[in-house]
Order: structure tokens, then C-alpha cells, then sequence
């Protein structure tokens, strides 16, 4: 974990299939990033919300 690291999830489709994942990132683009690396830059991310502090 890094300085700052937020929590996101993740609505992304991958290989036809619809996926819900917890991304931990210090911004909405630096998840997108990880995503990307993660799975690959053919898989699509549908939504990217930030978990709410608790």
C-alpha cells in the first residue's frame, strides 16, 4: 500500500463477461492504470466509484 491509496470499485467487462473488482489506488486514473495492467488493455472499465470512509 501506498501513501494516500483510496479504495475503488470496479465495474469492467472482460472477455464477454461483466466483473465487479476492489481496486486499491490513489486515483481514479492511477485504478484505471492498474486495471489495464491487471487484465489487459482489451478490457473495458464500465464504472469507477470511490468507497465511502468508514
Amino acid at each position: 500500500m501506498r501513501c494516500g491509496t483510496e479504495c475503488y470499485t470496479a465495474t469492467i467487462e472482460v472477455n464477454n463477461q461483466i466483473k465487479e473488482i476492489k481496486v486499491a489506488a490513489r486515483s481514479n486514473p492511477d485504478a484505471r492504470k492498474m486495471i489495464r495492467r491487471k487484465y489487459g488493455t482489451h478490457s473495458k472499465v464500465l464504472s469507477l466509484k470511490r468507497d465511502a470512509l468508514t
